[in-house]
């Protein structure tokens, strides 16, 4: 670790640091622990991570800001230097796969004569492979981010998927990333996002105008498209960090190793935090130099991070695939919990909210399919017998819209909660955790860094491909203001 006059920490600066750093470890934790709501946590876990990093950054003399700080050292470069001469056909066709995977079909002006047919295929089956088979898999990694109405949405998605089949927006989805790529992807879902929380707010304008009164009912419904991920506040901790260290630092030391291959000297490499978690890495090479390289070379230089991240995806989804097959089976429990009650029948007000559901009829539930075989032989005027963890109950059912079956008038979800009460289980469940995380963070890094904003890999593919900057200036334009829009639901 490096102060901002190159000297080394004192080891009573080390000692602070320390301190410091264990302290805000131990405030985030209590934050997170807390039912103070996931807004006010996710408040005062910046607070928490704002002030420890100022308290680090005058510490150490680094350089930085606003609670983010830099961490820059020589040492890496060596460790650069030595894969960078070893293997230089897998470095340069790795580029190029990311490249194909980032843009597409629309990628082929850029590789052309500079990647085999086979390569570009492979590339355009990763594409196809990555959204048929993949990313079904992410809902899996969605249940460790703890956002608002995220988990319902997941559900609901999940449901009307499953009666309703494929939509049509998922077909076009699919064309326009094979043809433009994951940049495609992002781009498209983003303006979905937008479009989805401007009829919410349409509907809030519509409301007000009618019964003039503002309600926010209608963007409840609705998942921001830009959301904080801070580890031990809406994701886990430990798991958090390690999965975040891991990609940032592939990501950027793939970026070092391209360009050491081209001969682009490599001034230092670091970390980038806010608080104690990390950000962001860097590996700073020798800029000058990367702009005198042809194009090609230069992508492949901002593509090497994209392309590392999609290599460590598929990494990480091969053991968390195993570990949901073989060990998440023992691990997990199924439990039916009241949703909400039916005013008008028998249930509401007598079983509440939240209550899980052990027996039906004299009968052991645990899954909604359980529950459907044992309410089977419910009828109006039979007698229903509901046991709950807040006690047992007696009801006589009602019809409902002329149906020959029974109902008391509860509406029920299945949730599956993890039971970790052995050392093997902790163990096993940890893995998972970071796995999950990892093969979903690698995927988002990857496809977010495509946009063409400023800092962005994406940034500077665009500007050393395409020649009319007003595209680009207008692609990025357009990218801030559906940003913008998918904050809104936050507000």
């Amino acid at each position: 670790m490096a102060a901002e006059n190159g000297g080394r920490l004192s080891t009573t600066a080390k000692i602070r640091i320390s301190f410091v750093a264990v302290a805000s470890l131990l405030a985030l934790y209590a934050d997170y622990i807390s039912a103070i709501g996931i807004l006010n946590q996710i408040l005062l876990g910046l607070v928490v991570l704002f002030v420890s990093g100022m308290i680090i950054k005058k510490i150490g003399s680094l350089n930085g800001g606003y609670g983010v700080y830099m961490i820059s050292t020589g040492k890496g470069i060596g460790t650069i230097n030595r894969i960078a001469k070893s293997h230089k056909s897998f470095w340069n066709n790795m580029a190029l796969w990311g490249i194909v995977l980032g843009f597409g079909i629309f990628s082929y002006p850029i590789v052309k004569g500079k990647i085999s047919k086979g390569t570009f295929a492979f590339g355009i089956f990763t594409i196809l492979f990555i959204l048929l088979l993949v990313t079904p898999y992410f809902s899996y990694s969605l249940q460790f981010i703890d956002l608002p109405g995220l988990q319902a949405r997941i559900a609901s998605a999940q449901t009307a998927s499953a009666s309703s089949g494929v939509s049509p927006l998922s077909y076009l989805s699919l064309v326009i990333t094979v043809v433009f790529g994951f940049s495609g992807f992002v781009f498209f879902s983003l303006l979905l996002n937008s479009f989805s929380i401007l009829l919410a707010v349409f509907a809030i304008f519509q409301h007000f105008a009618a019964n003039g009164i503002v309600t926010t009912k209608p963007l409840q419904g609705v998942i921001p498209g830009v959301a904080p991920i801070i580890p031990g506040l809406d994701i886990p901790l430990i798991a958090g960090v390690i999965a975040l260290a891991i990609l940032l630092v592939a990501h950027e030391f793939s970026h070092g190793i391209l360009s050491r291959i081209f001969k682009v000297r490599i001034k230092s490499v670091g970390l980038l935090l806010f608080g104690i978690i990390p950000i962001g890495a860097f590996v700073e090479p020798d800029e000058e130099k990367v702009k005198k390289l042809d194009a090609i070379s230069q992508n492949k230089i901002f593509s090497a991070g994209i392309s590392a991240n999609f290599v460590l995806m598929f990494v990480f989804f091969v053991p968390m695939l195993l570990l949901l097959v073989f060990a998440l089976p023992h691990i997990y429990v199924q439990k039916l919990i009241v949703e909400s009650t039916t005013p008008g029948f028998p249930a509401n007000g007598v079983i509440a909210p939240g209550a899980q559901i052990l027996s039906w009829d004299g009968v052991n539930v645990s899954t909604l399919s359980q529950l459907e075989a044992a309410a089977a032989k419910d009828v109006p005027g039979s007698v229903v017998t509901v046991l709950t963890n807040q006690g047992g109950h007696s009801f006589i059912a009602k019809p409902e819209n002329g149906s020959s079956r029974g109902f008391i008038g509860v509406d029920v979800g299945q949730v599956s909660s993890p039971v970790v009460n052995t050392p093997l289980k902790s163990t096993e469940y940890f893995l998972y955790t970071v796995f999950a995380l990892s093969f979903m963070f690698n995927f988002l890094v990857a496809v977010v860094n495509l946009l063409p904003l400023p800092g962005f890999d994406g940034k500077r593919i665009y500007d050393a491909s395409v020649k009319d900057k007003r595209i680009t200036n207008f692609l990025a334009a357009v990218v801030v203001v559906t940003l913008l829009i998918n904050i809104i639901p936050w507000i």
